[in-house]
């Protein structure tokens, strides 16, 4: 008996040790993780039960209650064993974002009716005694109606293999094998414990089955946020791609916090995780009645409620949702996060997926001043809006057909009264499209990957630029260009540089590389490693944007930078008193650091003339010039500097 049980005491301990990993890693959220869940609980339950029906007949001829406790643990047994099946049919159902089908009473019934008649066939026993028996004489026999057990259990095992393979292309391959091969291993040990009752196979074949799903298919840290504990944005794609596959649709409500990455550098990831969790509590409260939505979370400070139903019309449904918002912005912290709320349909709005996740990350673009929330279906009736449809695409054609080129923006010397260098600028022209703005495909090029070849391209042409005989006849000391994160992050950005200046003989002198703020707040060695090394030879960088977000002045210093570029937000303020304040006092901690400035964005002589009086160091913008072609540049400088 001990050596037959052992098979039940290894299967006990793999449910231990799963149920064990799943709270462990907080694998306890989420409709997929709670269905999950419930089948280990069955299993594991199941497990003792089978055990302590075994260990039951040793009290038999021990006690005289023996007998009673032997066919209490033996039904209790039976009926909890039938549940493992449902629970497993209905995790395929969730797992494959099928979930809705089990609103069809054709598909109820076929969950549920096998079910009850297992269960009466099992009580029926009571009165026939031909489904098993246990005797002090025999203790446990099976009779000659254990074939319908066997039988309809077989056919609820079929109408699970069967949805498997109807819906395997929501799967995958690996997880589609994965959670098929339950049922085979299953199938093959119930036989052979049907033709060998002494072994317990059955047990110990799910442990190992539901072992493999655990480790295969359900994987945390693709499908939830350690930080928040919601979906990803993985999962989003994921449940997206799901409704297109099975032709539905969704409504999603996106709530974009402006101000994320500044508010999380100020005051800390601590809070704004917080905050995003209570935010989070008060969505499920509002919305708890509506079946069928999830709730994601963006690293970039996003989060969206998908509605997989879809024609959900939240302001007249729930205008409660957006009242909470309107009222959140009382809240300082919540006001300083600046929330934004989008509404929109999918596919009716969005066919792509890759431009959907792009708009959901930048529609506050689109608000007009004063505005919270937006329907996508506003905006996107605009030609140049629908580019974003094929935005990637037109990005890779640019890439391969070279329909990307550089221009060049002139920077002033105030102290030398010349132009000493100049800001390169890349732009898109599409043969279909034509001129594309920057607004519209960096961000893609960065969300996509594509930034790395598109990267490529500025610096091969500027270091070809800066090399060209003339190149200091013109009047100029450098160039900028705009080093991306996705590049500074980059383990081979050095070898790349490192070749294209054996390449061209370019003086590393003549090359100035803009970094962001929020770059220079990421805690990268791989970016800290590359400024370090490009620095000892001679490259210099220069800090953009400063004066967007939240500066911080520590950082700023920290960094070894040659100059500091005040953004043009900063600049238009600078006709006003207080505006002028922020500016002097801003170059004046900047000089004493020893950083040079840029101001970005002058358009007009008064503010030409405000920011010389300021003692700023350069000054960039269309009061002098707009973004110009290579050959145009050229000429410009000749006829201004020469």
């Amino acid at each position: 008996m001990k050596s037959i049980l052992v098979f039940n005491y290894v299967a006990f301990f793999v449910y231990v040790a799963i149920l064990f990993s799943i709270y462990y890693r907080n694998m306890f959220k989420g409709i997929e993780n709670r269905a999950f869940l419930r089948v280990i609980w069955f299993c594991l339950v199941s497990t003792m039960l089978d055990i302590s029906m075994y260990w039951s007949f040793a009290l038999i001829h021990r006690f005289s209650f023996g007998l009673a406790v032997a066919h209490i643990a033996t039904y209790s047994y039976l009926f909890v064993r039938q549940f493992i099946m449902l629970t497993y049919i209905i995790l395929i159902f969730v797992q494959t974002d099928s979930i809705f089908k089990l609103q069809k009473k054709a598909y109820r019934i076929a969950l549920i009716a096998p079910l009850v008649t297992l269960h009466l066939v099992i009580l029926s026993n009571l009165f026939t005694h031909q489904l098993f028996t246990i005797t002090p004489e025999d203790y446990y026999q099976r009779g000659p109606h254990m074939f319908i057990l066997y039988g309809i259990g077989m056919g609820y095992s079929i109408f699970g293999f069967v949805c498997l393979c109807r819906m395997r292309r929501y799967l995958g391959e690996v997880k589609w094998l994965t959670m098929t091969s339950t049922y085979i291993v299953d199938f093959l040990c119930a036989l052979y414990q049907s033709l060998n009752a002494d072994y317990l196979l059955e047990m110990i074949s799910s442990a190992i089955t539901l072992l493999l799903v655990h480790l295969i298919v359900y994987r945390p840290e693709e499908m939830f946020d350690p930080d928040t504990g919601l979906y990803t944005k993985e999962a989003l794609r994921k449940q997206l791609t799901n409704l297109k596959l099975s032709n539905r649709s969704a409504t999603l409500l996106v709530i974009n916090f402006a101000n994320a990455q500044e508010a999380r550098n100020y005051f800390g990831d601590e809070k704004f995780f917080n905050f995003i969790k209570q935010t989070e509590q008060k969505i499920a409260e509002i919305i708890s009645e509506l079946n069928g939505y999830k709730l994601y979370y963006n690293s970039a400070g996003s989060i969206q409620v998908v509605f997989s139903q879809g024609g959900v019309d939240m302001e007249k449904e729930h205008p409660e949702m957006i009242d909470m918002w309107r009222n959140l912005t009382d809240d300082s912290y919540a006001s300083i996060l600046d929330p934004k709320l989008c509404l929109l349909e999918y596919p009716q709005d969005f066919s792509n997926i890759d431009s959907l996740l792009q708009f959901c990350r930048f529609f506050q673009r689109y608000l007009k001043p004063g505005q919270m929330m937006l329907k996508a279906d506003e905006v996107i009736k605009d030609k140049n809006f629908r580019l974003l449809e094929n935005i990637s695409d037109i990005i890779t054609k640019g890439i391969e057909e070279g329909n990307f080129e550089m221009y060049y923006q002139p920077i002033f010397d105030l102290k030398q009264k010349r132009f000493s260098s100049a800001e390169a600028l890349i732009r898109l022209n599409d043969p279909q499209h034509g001129f594309i703005p920057p607004d519209m495909f960096i961000p893609t090029a960065e969300s996509t990957g594509l930034i790395i070849p598109v990267g490529n391209f500025v610096l091969e042409s500027i270091f070809k630029f800066v090399t060209i005989p003339d190149f200091m006849d013109l009047g100029l000391h450098y160039i900028e260009l705009n080093l991306s994160v996705e590049q500074l992050l980059q383990k081979d950005l050095v070898s790349k540089i490192n070749q294209l200046q054996e390449k061209y003989g370019t003086p590393s002198e003549r090359i100035n590389m803009e970094i962001t703020e929020s770059m220079a707040g990421m805690h990268s060695m791989t970016g800290y490693n590359n400024v370090e090394t490009l620095l000892k030879k001679n490259y210099s960088f220069s800090l953009d944007d400063y004066g967007t977000g939240y500066s911080n002045i520590k950082r700023a210093i920290d960094l070894p930078l040659s100059l500091v570029k005040i953004d043009k937000s900063i600049v238009d303020i600078v006709e006003t008193p207080s505006g002028r304040s922020i500016i002097r006092n801003t170059i004046a901690m900047m000089h004493d650091v020893g950083f040079k400035i840029v101001c970005e964005g002058v358009e007009t002589e008064k503010q030409y003339h405000i920011l010389e009086e300021l003692d700023c160091d350069f000054i960039q913008g269309f009061y002098f010039a707009r973004p110009m072609k290579r050959d145009e540049f050229i000429r410009f400088l000749q006829e201004k500097n020469i």
